[in-house]
């Protein structure tokens, strides 16, 4: 595999040049989210300190939220499992890429943001000028290494002057993760408020997403992948209501190929295939 070598002042240029470039961005959720999403075009960005890597979480200060997505085009278990939580709702969103890119550059106008609290009331409008929005490639560190993977190659960072760094921790907080995730793909929107803002009970940031959130509604393909696909588990009734509202809609690949992975239900004790209807059952 092959090897590479950054400077740590091309690593982040990069990171972002790229993350910028792809041709979709799929975001895993679950039906009702997504219904949210097309209903008023709000997309949520969460605090990065309390996403699923504990050793990037700790790092993260408070100021910081992203909304995550993955480039990648092929189907993920993984994903569907993780992200699609309950199971029979999981669904996958699809995104232009040209039309993230010209959200990004601000063509469809001034950024409209607002700070929620846990219950996602709004609690205060945010003035663009307190906003810093980034769209970038995720990294991915070993731990106790200082090398990491990057595109499917194997990398290291130096300082300029030929000292190896530590990618997890410090300057790198919101850009690696560790090796284990990997196989995501992540790309993420990444939002940062001025320090001098500061609203009490703020756990989350909307955006106005809506020019996006349009190619959701298309009944066409968006290069080649559906604007929305079902999970494996998700009836087949939910995909005829969604055709109804004229919604481009397909169904995963694994549909009918995981049915006897065994799961375990949050309320529920036995180690067998849960079959209760609980709220939280995997």
């Amino acid at each position: 595999m092959e090897h590479r070598t950054f400077n740590v002042n091309e690593l982040f240029p990069e990171l972002e040049r790229n993350g910028r470039r792809h041709r979709w961005y799929f975001h895993y959720t679950t039906l009702d989210v997504m219904d949210k999403i097309l209903a008023n075009g709000m997309l949520f960005l969460s605090r990065v300190g309390k996403m699923n890597d504990g050793k990037e979480a700790d790092t993260m200060p408070d100021n910081i939220f992203a909304a995550c997505f993955s480039a990648s085009g092929t189907e993920s278990v993984a994903m569907w499992n993780t992200y699609g939580i309950p199971r029979r709702d999981a669904v996958r969103l699809c995104f232009d890429g040209c039309l993230v890119r010209k959200f990004l550059d601000g063509k469809f106008g001034v950024l409209k943001c607002h700070a929620r609290n846990k219950d996602g009331i709004v609690i205060d409008e945010i003035p663009p000028e307190k906003v810093e929005l980034k769209m970038f490639d995720v990294i991915y560190a070993s731990t106790g290494e200082k090398h990491f993977q990057y595109r499917e190659k194997h990398c290291t960072v130096t300082d300029g002057k030929g000292k190896s760094l530590n990618l997890l921790g410090g300057r790198f907080a919101g850009y690696a993760k560790m090796c284990g995730w990997s196989y995501e793909r992540e790309v993420r929107l990444l939002l940062t408020l001025k320090k001098d803002y500061v609203v009490p009970d703020m756990e989350k940031v909307s955006i106005d997403f809506s020019d996006v959130v349009k190619c959701l509604k298309t009944n066409k393909l968006i290069y080649k992948a559906y604007p929305i696909l079902l999970g494996p588990w998700t009836i087949p009734s939910k995909r005829d209501e969604l055709t109804k509202r004229k919604l481009k809609v397909g169904k995963s690949l694994f549909t009918g190929y995981l049915d006897n992975l065994k799961t375990v239900c949050d309320k529920c004790t036995t180690m067998e295939k849960c079959t209760c209807a609980h709220k939280h059952a995997r």
